[in-house]
């Protein structure tokens, strides 16, 4: 486990009935005190995964899966949401959620669907999925990894180079920015509130992405000058600030992901700079 998730305060996991755990080392204590656990109602229980499907965008992906565990008390089915991050060629999870199903269902329903979205279904008997060497887990990164390495081949794009040149006229323009919740609870981000080089880094990276050709001078400046308007207003930080801090700079810190590289980043950093772009005038 402690391998598996990013050693970063910003991960949670969330378990049946249990209040939210955020941060690294939190979690890792809670798993280490569930797998050391003597209570026999934990050491006998089974869990067989079952419909996992593994949903990879750029350098994020989902899995999602059915949990049927085995206790003393009986059989509970359970869904489950797992949430990796891609930082230095290395898959981290993120974000844990399981929940107890209510109802029986056929399968877990895609919730993006379309063709942007890479779906894989990993396999296994009974007997694989609950061994304890982790063959799943390995099936499941390996699948993220080739459904990533897949999409650049099928576009014929450089994965340095990710979404370059292709055609996004006719796409929906990708949701708001969705804030931790540390941040959301504010009104407003104060400057003093952002990391030190964040201004600088921010408009640096959209410099970048022009002279890259995937994003247009026209929006780079306007996304400049909606930094400048907020700093000469004094007090509160721009949405494409806080959009870099919150996406790309807290990961290039070395203690994380073993210190992501920027251009590894900057894919979700570029999505929404066209959806803030759309909002300003």
């Amino acid at each position: 486990m402690s391998a598996l998730w990013l050693n970063a305060p910003i991960v949670q996991c969330i378990l049946p009935g249990e209040e939210p755990i955020q941060g690294y080392e939190d979690i890792i204590s809670m798993w280490t005190e569930m797998f050391t656990s003597v209570d026999k109602s934990f050491t006998t229980t089974q869990i067989s995964p079952s419909d996992v499907r593994v949903h990879v965008r750029g350098n994020s992906a989902f899995v999602c899966c059915k949990e049927e565990v085995s206790t003393s008390e009986g059989l509970k089915l359970m869904l489950a949401t797992n949430v990796f991050k891609r930082l230095g060629g290395q898959w981290y999870l993120v974000h844990h959620h399981t929940s107890l199903s209510l109802r029986e269902r056929n399968s877990i329903q895609d919730p993006l669907g379309g063709p942007k979205v890479k779906t894989i279904t990993v396999h296994g008997t009974p007997e694989s999925l609950t061994d304890p060497g982790g063959q799943v887990l390995g099936d499941i990164l390996k699948a993220i990894q080739e459904a990533h390495d897949e999409t650049f081949k099928e576009t014929g794009t450089d994965p340095s180079e990710f979404d370059r040149g292709i055609d996004r006229s006719d796409e929906e323009p990708p949701s708001p920015l969705v804030l931790p919740s540390q941040i959301a609870a504010k009104k407003d981000l104060s400057e003093r509130e952002l990391i030190d080089g964040v201004t600088e880094r921010t408009i640096n990276a959209l410099r970048r992405l022009t002279k890259e050709r995937k994003l247009s001078a026209r929006d780079k400046n306007k996304l400049i000058s909606s930094i400048i308007s907020h700093h000469k207003v004094g007090g509160e930080a721009s949405l494409v600030e806080i959009a870099y801090q919150v996406l790309v700079f807290q990961f290039l810190k070395p203690g994380i992901g073993g210190g992501a590289r920027e251009d590894e980043l900057l894919l979700d950093f570029l999505d929404q700079c066209r959806a803030l772009v759309m909002k300003l005038p």
